[in-house]
């Protein structure tokens, strides 16, 4: 009969036992206890741990290697880097994602060339899982790979490679992305969209517009959330269109929250008569769209609706506005 039983994980992490929770890291009895203590490891974001959990990669058990590769992005330790670039080809998804994702938070430029590299892969996944650490990873030198696989024959391929041009912030993808608002995939046309709004890309604003008819709800709402962050006055009548018209609630939040941003006093009424509307969330959204903008009616329509309203939320939102507008400085 043993004299000590298993790791207690919890205690090591309380009292901060870094040295037992590395050695629980090889504790092969029990995969449940390995899991945990790289986990709490990752938490610590302790350096201490990185050879040791690097070793860990190759643990018998799925769920600690992916306990070990979420741990190493956490720690955020260049060291790491080699040995999850191989498990990006890994023929596991969750395994080639959660590498992908410890590569672009550990963030070292070391690792663009080979994610590069793996854009001409064969396996579809992972250019995908590439073309998106990539994008996080925010170095203008995946731009140029990245942008033939707008083309690529596969949808999903193109959407992660818009999403990913949209997150590496380099305006010479404006122009291509501009290309796969057309396109016959409603969620490529949808990252395109997201996109060209991180882009700041004010060229989009007309394409965009065209957007909001979509046929497809998720796409119109990137368009209209797009067109906020523009901010061009062009967007205003057709958002207000969209406010008032659209059949989906959602798309109608995205507009008047991309009104708001606008600020345009144009959208006063529609936006007012939109807090007629039985959505409890379009309701509140509106009151956040009309706090960007200057209208004389407003704190008579905030004080109706902070005393009427049905929903306790949007009164207490309305109450809030309220209180905003009376403490600034008349203009």
């Amino acid at each position: 009969m043993p004299i000590f039983g298993p790791p207690n994980i919890d205690k090591m992490r309380d009292s901060g036992d870094v040295k037992g929770l590395i050695k629980a890291l090889g504790y092969q009895p029990d995969k449940i206890i390995r899991q945990s203590a790289a986990r709490v490891l990752g938490r610590m974001a302790e350096p201490q741990a990185v050879d040791v959990l690097i070793d860990t990669l190759n643990d018998s058990s799925h769920r600690v290697r992916m306990a070990a590769i979420e741990a190493l992005g956490r720690i955020g330790d260049a060291r790491a880097i080699p040995q999850l670039l191989p498990l990006v080809e890994n023929e596991d998804r969750q395994i080639r994602e959660a590498a992908g994702t410890s590569i672009a938070q550990i963030g070292d430029m070391s690792a663009v060339e080979p994610l590069i590299a793996h854009l001409s892969h064969p396996n579809q996944y992972v250019i995908r899982v590439a073309a998106l650490a990539l994008g996080e990873l925010g170095d203008y030198r995946a731009t140029g790979a990245l942008l033939p696989n707008l083309e690529h024959v596969e949808n999903h391929v193109r959407r992660d490679v818009a999403e990913a041009l949209g997150n590496l912030g380099d305006v010479q993808a404006v122009e291509p992305l501009l290309a796969r608002l057309s396109d016959s995939h409603y969620g490529t046309r949808l990252a395109a969209a997201e996109a060209l709004g991180k882009l700041n890309a004010t060229r989009a604003v007309d394409a965009l517009l065209e957007l909001l008819k979509d046929e497809n709800d998720s796409v119109r709402q990137a368009a209209a959330d797009s067109l906020g962050k523009l901010g061009d006055p062009l967007a205003v009548e057709p958002l207000i269109e969209a406010v008032l018209q659209d059949p989906d609630d959602h798309v109608r939040e995205c507009a008047v929250s991309a009104l708001g941003n606008i600020g345009d006093p144009r959208a006063t009424d529609a936006l007012i008569d939109a807090l007629k509307s039985e959505n409890r969330y379009l309701r509140a959204a509106v009151i956040g769209a009309l706090s960007h903008i200057e209208d004389r009616r407003i704190p008579d329509v905030m004080s109706k609706v902070a005393r009427s309203d049905k929903d306790k939320t949007v009164r207490l939102t309305a109450s809030l506005l309220l209180d905003k507008l009376a403490h600034q400085t008349p203009k």
